[in-house]
């Protein structure tokens, strides 16, 4: 279990995700290979938030920063989702 991570993702809004292209209503508690990219897309179950993808790298987000927070304790990595929304200017 020392190449894995067990993933718990959290967010504020209602959605379900696709966890590298595989469609899933809850992602809390799953294990994954550490040294793996995952892909995060997020599907906002509200009309008024965009759906966006993030990439992560064990604990460390590679693409969308702003939009996810995480990190790891021991063989657990947190993430947190932030929601995204449409801005009109």
């Amino acid at each position: 279990m020392d190449n894995q991570t067990n993933i718990f993702i959290k967010t504020d809004f209602k959605c379900v995700f696709l966890l590298n292209g595989t469609f899933s209503e809850k992602a809390d508690g799953f294990l994954y290979p550490k040294k793996e990219p995952l892909y995060i897309t997020v599907l906002p179950l509200n009309a008024y938030l965009l759906p966006y993808t993030v990439k992560l790298l064990g604990a460390k987000t590679l693409e969308n920063e702003s939009l996810c927070a995480s990190f790891s304790r021991g063989d657990k990595t947190y993430i947190k989702l932030i929601p995204r929304y449409n801005n009109i200017y």
